[in-house]
């Protein structure tokens, strides 16, 4: 059986790389949008930054907790219908933080759901998809699609920074969500 050259999967495969990338990105989307949120939401309901960050957490544990069953998911599934259903899911989620209440339960709640919401987008899914591609540039190929994490981490604030000022910080959330969504 003839391996193709490395131009060979290059030409064929480019765009996957190109879409893991995005999703990559896409998936540091509540991390990079954070710290732009918290002042906004210090002066709404007079949480502490502590409180707010509060989210990282629960979302380093729900990690912890689900992401060897989302391994397990992507080798029955496939990286593509697992990514399809997560970056859905993910985006809805990124809107509905703009849904928080006076209560700090109310954002550990809605951090609690998109942390759930993003194993459907983490980079073992975007690798496994390039990995199954590439052969003679795998390593490469990996490489440029784990690229889209700092891609996110420049972006991402930029674009949060624009959408907090010019439409507030809820509709900022709605509209991270949407962008993507579309994307």
């Amino acid at each position: 059986h003839d391996i193709p050259g490395a131009s060979q999967e290059w030409a064929r495969n480019w765009p996957v790389v190109l879409a893991s990338a995005a999703g990559v990105a896409l998936s540091t989307v509540h991390i990079y949008s954070l710290g732009v949120m918290i002042a906004p939401l210090e002066a709404e309901f007079g949480w502490s930054r502590a409180q707010i960050s509060s989210g990282m957490m629960i979302g380093a544990v729900v990690a912890l907790l689900l992401s060897p069953f989302v391994g397990l998911l992507v080798d029955r599934l496939g990286p593509r219908r697992v990514a399809l259903c997560g970056g859905t899911v993910y985006c809805a989620m990124v809107a509905m933080l703009s849904l928080a209440g006076p209560s700090i339960w109310s954002w550990m709640a809605l951090w609690t759901a998109l942390a759930i919401g993003v194993k459907g987008l983490i980079p073992l899914i975007w690798t496994a998809a390039v990995s199954s591609l590439f052969v003679r540039a795998r390593g490469l190929a990996i490489a440029l699609t784990l690229c889209g994490a700092g891609l996110g981490a420049t972006l991402t604030p930029i674009v949060t920074s624009y959408l907090n000022e010019a439409y507030g910080w809820r509709m900022a959330y709605v509209g991270l969500g949407a962008f993507w969504a579309v994307l």
